[in-house]
């Protein structure tokens, strides 16, 4: 889970009108991506990109820095994670799009950061491995 000032995260007490609860269900990368951006289709983009370590000490605290500048929403998800979604992030208020959070990672996994931007999806991935 990523915590940050304007992340939604799977925490209950950050809930809001706008919260897409259904989302934070699922555990297919695929319908989360049609639940939050109604595309599965993502190209590559220079401005987004994603920062994390090769190896992670602690598969419970695994930091991140996301930069998505100029992003309508952005999405981070852990693909081998049981609930893949980590936090969606409404970047509505915050045009510079930098973030830095932490991830909690179920096992080794894949981290995408989804980012739409004037309608189009953008990805960049990476991958971590954690200790046994």
């Amino acid at each position: 889970m990523a915590m940050g000032t304007g992340w939604f995260s799977a925490r209950p007490n950050t809930a809001s009108a706008a919260y897409p609860a259904r989302a934070f269900q699922l555990q297919s990368v695929n319908a989360i991506l049609d639940q939050l951006f109604d595309t599965r289709d993502a190209g590559e983009d220079g401005s987004v990109k994603i920062t994390l370590p090769r190896e992670a000490e602690n598969r419970m605290l695994v930091p991140i820095r996301v930069e998505a500048s100029h992003s309508e929403k952005v999405a981070i998800i852990i693909e081998q994670n049981r609930f893949p979604l980590a936090c969606v992030y409404d970047s509505t208020d915050y045009p510079a799009g930098t973030f830095i959070g932490m991830l909690e990672l179920d096992e080794s996994s894949v981290i995408s950061c989804y980012a739409l931007k004037q309608g189009l999806l953008y990805r960049h991935s990476a991958v971590v491995r954690v200790p046994g």
